[in-house]
């Protein structure tokens, strides 16, 4: 019964989601009428509420009926549906709820022998719709008629009685038939959309339709032919024979709004949907809305209504004022802290029981705090947030002895992990706000105020910044704080030409205020001295490799001679160059493929390279692996009987790598390395010793490296097991966290201010 009824528990939004649509239009005629009638708010109000629980009512008996008696189709129709899960007790309460909704109303409303025959007739034609032997709805053309009525046309002729009498307002003739008319277009057509979206479901239910009778095309054709334009005519005059003839300028401004809106609709989608259309959009936000505004002027209490009326219709933006925040911040917390207590202490459940998918986020908040008491904190600053080729930036959160506050964000580190924007999380407060500061002529300077406090907070100790870009940006907090500041260079950050120019003055303020400034290679380290930076403050550290994940293994006794590329697809790593040099290797080893991993962000250079593959005629030896996770890289690595990287220096902006972390991960591994003559890279690894080096752009020198590594599996193992034991006997890579601990520790050691 339980696991059922969790599976079946979304039905519950068949109940709720129709609701806000189809009443959207009887509000309007609320609104409408008592604009008519220049009624009170206090005439108006509990009426009001008596039809609006009665309509309630009347959809939710519907549904109940339908349901107690649809449980066969929907079984072979594969529809879930909440009712049939129930227990016998709750069924009844349900049964019990909608008479509940439905009888104030006797109270609240005034009740003559129309209501209460439009009220029995909306039960009638439940009933002759759904439950045998009547079941209308197996009749593909009584079934249309019987919706439309119990969905709209009762209930529409109900409401404007029971307000046309309380307002004692007397219409002609002419204007019920067209109250009649848009709603019997309106009920139609939504009710043929149902049936063209559950077409196949009513098919395995067997149910015969008009949309399995006819088909979906032609009943859309038929819609847009035809019913649209007429519901559009009968909507229209209803209005103007109502509200024309009494108020034109109201009825002027309507039409003028609505006109707009569907202008500036066409040409978009042209699938009929219930709330998607442009229509039905009107009938649901604008017409009602419309009609509320002037009713303000007849009572102030009417402004009430708006937010009921807006948390109704307008979810979607109610949720983005920056009022709702802290209501849903509030609500949120109250709710988490609620089940957490009661876990814990009502049910006794384990630390880890009570919290469930927050136990890991408690466990790291809680090692950082530990860290922070007997270390110190620092604040680690990144571009994104976890990208996937910084896995070295990432391991230092974990690694380093210290607590760690991460902060990230592309023009400004805006966002602190696990806890969201420093400012706000409401998007629409903080435009807002950066529209106030620009208009102030202080863009930012809040934004450098709240880290400048978190940092203070926190009881940072040091500012750790990830490139040199990031570094800039740190600058004014670092000023305000006093906290020392440290940058780490990885490789474009300090070589590409037009960043360097953009970032000019900015390096060289940078320089003289950073502590210590941190490179991946000693050619970036001649790099920064060529900039400015004084050599006394530059540390040579190449990034953090795990080598705990990367063990060895012997890759030259694989019979599948697979050469393996990783990276992001960018210029400095020179993809494309790859598979022409790969091409001349496949003529002399068909037998040979090559693994491709990682992709770019727009996906342009790799979908680049798959031409090129297309070109060459390689598809059936290369194969593109897109983004895997350090741990599929691995696997990978294993896989591969070489890693390949022709690495290069861009020639117009003159980018270079740094030390690729990669290189290191596979020399760590065993997997034989062939690479370019490039920045870091001659640095770690030595040509013919520890790896096959080429120039950088020899295409053909790349080919005959593989080449003669797929010839010689002896070579292969020499050159895997030698860089292995260079890469895990090298003090800065095995001794990486404490380098840049000891690093880290002498910035920490000079005063702060208070």
């Amino acid at each position: 019964m339980t696991s059922s009824f969790q599976k079946n528990i979304k039905s519950l939004s068949r109940w709720t989601q129709p609701f806000p649509y189809k009443t959207a239009c009887l509000i309007s005629i609320i609104y409408g009428i008592t604009l008519r009638g220049s009624s009170s708010f206090s005439v108006f109000f509990l009426p009001f509420i008596g039809a609006f629980t009665m309509i309630a009512g009347f959809f939710l008996l519907g549904y109940l009926i339908h349901d107690s008696f649809d449980k066969e189709e929907d079984e072979r129709a594969g529809k879930a549906r909440l009712w049939h899960c129930l227990a016998r007790s709750l069924r009844i309460k349900f049964w019990v709820l909608a008479a509940t909704l439905i009888l104030p109303a006797g109270f609240l409303l005034p009740l003559s022998r129309t209501t209460i025959g439009l009220g029995g007739a909306e039960i009638l034609a439940f009933i002759l719709y759904a439950v045998p032997p009547f079941r209308a709805k197996k009749n593909i053309w009584l079934s249309v008629l019987l919706d439309a009525a119990y969905a709209h046309i009762i209930p529409s002729l109900l409401i404007a009685h029971i307000f046309l009498s309380l307002e004692k307002i007397t219409v002609p003739i002419s204007w019920w038939i067209t109250l009649i008319a848009w709603q019997s277009c309106l009920g139609i057509r939504h009710y043929l959309q149902h049936l063209c979206t559950d077409i196949q479901s009513d098919k395995r239910a067997k149910r015969n339709t008009l949309a399995t009778h006819l088909g979906t095309q032609r009943i859309r054709q038929s819609i847009q032919g035809y019913l649209l334009p007429t519901e559009i005519f009968c909507a229209s005059l209803f209005w103007i024979l109502f509200l024309g003839l009494w108020k034109p300028l109201a009825i002027g401004i309507m039409l003028a709004w609505i006109s707009f809106r569907i202008i500036e609709s066409m040409g978009k989608a042209k699938t009929y949907t219930l709330q998607d259309h442009i229509i039905d959009s009107i009938y649901l936000k604008d017409i009602p809305l419309l009609l509320c505004i002037p009713l303000f002027f007849i009572d102030p209490l009417f402004l009430s209504l708006l937010i009921p009326h807006l948390f109704l219709y307008f979810p979607k933006y109610i949720w983005q004022l920056p009022i709702s925040y802290p209501i849903k911040k509030f609500a949120s917390l109250s709710i988490n802290y609620s089940i957490y207590y009661s876990r814990r202490y009502l049910l006794l459940r384990s630390e880890k029981e009570s919290r469930k998918v927050h136990y890991p986020t408690y466990l790291d908040k809680k090692k950082r705090q530990e860290k922070g008491e007997k270390q110190g904190n620092i604040a680690l600053f990144n571009i994104e947030e976890e990208k996937y080729t910084e896995t070295y930036i990432h391991a230092l959160r974990k690694k380093l002895p210290f607590g760690v506050h991460y902060f990230y964000g592309k023009n400004f580190p805006a966002y602190e992990y696990q806890k969201g924007h420093l400012i706000s999380e409401n998007e629409g407060f903080r435009k807002a706000y950066e529209c106030w500061e620009m208009w102030r002529g202080k863009e930012g300077v809040y934004l450098k105020l709240a880290l400048a406090r978190s940092l203070i907070k926190y009881r940072v100790r040091c500012l750790l910044a990830q490139f040199g870009t990031v570094g800039t940006q740190l600058l004014e907090v670092q000023a305000q704080t006093g906290i020392p500041l440290v940058v780490y260079y990885h490789g474009y950050d300090a070589y590409q030409k037009s960043l360097l120019i953009k970032y000019q003055h900015l390096y060289k303020n940078l320089f003289q205020k950073a502590h210590s400034l941190i490179c991946v290679s000693q050619d970036m380290k001649a790099q920064l001295i060529h900039l400015g930076a004084a050599p006394d403050k530059i540390h040579y550290l190449p990034a953090y490799v795990n080598l705990d994940l990367f063990t060895y293994s012997n890759h030259s006794e694989k019979t599948n001679k697979n050469f393996l590329f990783i990276g992001r697809f960018c210029n400095t790593k020179a993809p494309y160059l790859l598979l022409m040099s790969f091409a001349k290797v496949v003529k002399n080893h068909p037998e040979t493929t090559l693994s491709m991993v990682g992709m770019d962000e727009r996906g342009e250079l790799w979908e680049a390279c798959q031409i090129i593959t297309k070109a060459l005629k390689l598809e059936s030896h290369v194969e593109f692996k897109g983004i895997l996770s350090p741990i599929q890289i691995k696997e990978e690595m294993k896989k591969a009987y070489a890693l390949v990287l022709p690495s290069l220096s861009t020639p117009i902006e003159g980018e270079k790598e740094g030390t690729p972390v990669v290189i290191m991960e596979a020399a760590a591994s065993g997997l034989p390395v062939i690479a370019t003559r490039h920045a870091g890279i001659h640095e770690i690894l030595k040509d013919s010793q520890t790896a096959l080096l080429v120039d950088e752009y020899d295409i053909n020198g790349l080919s005959q490296a593989m080449i003669h590594l797929l010839s010689s599996p002896s070579l292969a193992y020499e050159l895997g097991l030698r860089a292995s034991q260079s890469i895990r006997n090298h003090p800065l890579l095995f001794g990486n966290i404490k380098e840049l601990t000891l690093i880290l520790k002498e910035a920490m050691h000079i005063a702060i201010p208070s």
